[in-house]
């Protein structure tokens, strides 16, 4: 039986695979903090992301797996920043199953869960704690009621890294803990996302869960009661900031250490990171406002 802390793992990928194994091997001259792997996969199906080419991903790892040739096998992992870019699918957890059978049920329970939420008796409990406006059928949270919105693969969830104009070597290199957010709809027909509006301002505070080692966060919470979720047309993007020193209840670190997020926005996560010092970021977490510094931008194809 999987274990559960594998199976939340997979429902937070935003990438989610399976097949049998054929080969695992070391991916040379990689600049990692983790050791790298080619996993080639025969009769590979694809629940989350795209086909791997040649039926082969990369898997990040600490230590060696119990992976081997003529296993089935369930991966998971997220868009991460590899080499130069930031678009390579890394794939970090995984169940080993019977048979393809096996991979398939297995995936279709995972697609039912949440990111970021808990689900207890077949309901499903967020991290919010603020009730949600209005009264909405279909699946949604037992305790504020704010729906689950299923999403179709033609809506794109990305986040990128907010550097800012001031870096010093040792202390951000790789920013304060704010990174920007994006949404994008490739398909031909506008859907519905799990983003927040109120008016003409996007409420991406109130509307993304951060995780981090498998708990979940969220800002201060502050639900307008006008709120609705954002439609997204043909074509249309969204983008904009949050800032993750503005979490509430985050266990900060008394060490430099590398911070790893998987952002949540509704069934979509997208991953990203950056390193946090003590000595420097700490007065940022005391300064910080009740709301994170939200900037939002609408563009067509």
């Amino acid at each position: 039986m999987p274990s559960e802390t594998n199976i939340t793992r997979l429902i937070e990928c935003s990438c989610l695979l399976g097949g049998r194994i054929i080969s695992v091997g070391d991916v040379m001259g990689a600049a990692s903090d983790l050791s790298l792997l080619k996993v080639t996969l025969r009769d590979v199906e694809v629940w989350r992301g795209d086909p791997p080419v040649d039926g082969a991903i990369i898997m990040a790892v600490d230590k060696k797996p119990g992976l081997g040739s003529g296993q089935y096998a369930l991966l998971g992992g997220n868009l991460t920043s590899l080499h130069t870019t930031d678009s390579t699918p890394v794939y970090t957890v995984y169940i080993i199953c019977q048979s393809m059978a096996d991979i398939r049920e297995l995936a279709a329970t995972i697609n039912k869960g949440v990111p970021g939420w808990v689900t207890k008796n077949d309901r499903f409990i967020s991290p919010f704690k603020a009730p949600f406006p209005g009264l909405h059928s279909g699946p949604r949270c037992a305790v504020t009621g704010r729906p689950v919105l299923r999403l179709s693969s033609n809506i794109v969830f990305g986040a990128t890294r907010v550097i800012p104009p001031t870096v010093l070597e040792a202390r951000n290199p790789l920013g304060d803990g704010i990174f920007s957010l994006q949404v994008r709809n490739e398909g031909a027909v506008q859907e519905t996302i799990p983003l927040l509006v109120s008016g003409s301002t996007l409420l991406w505070d109130q509307s993304v869960v951060c995780i981090n080692r498998g708990s979940s966060y969220i800002f201060r919470e502050s639900v307008p009661k006008d709120v609705q979720f954002h439609v997204l047309g043909p074509g249309e993007s969204v983008t904009g900031n949050i800032n993750t020193l503005h979490l509430m209840d985050f266990p900060w670190p008394q060490m430099d250490e590398r911070i790893y997020f998987t952002f949540a926005l509704g069934t979509l996560c997208a991953s990203s990171f950056f390193d946090f010092s003590p000595c420097y970021h700490k007065g940022m977490i005391k300064s910080t406002l009740k709301h994170s510094d939200l900037s939002c931008c609408f563009s067509s194809p």
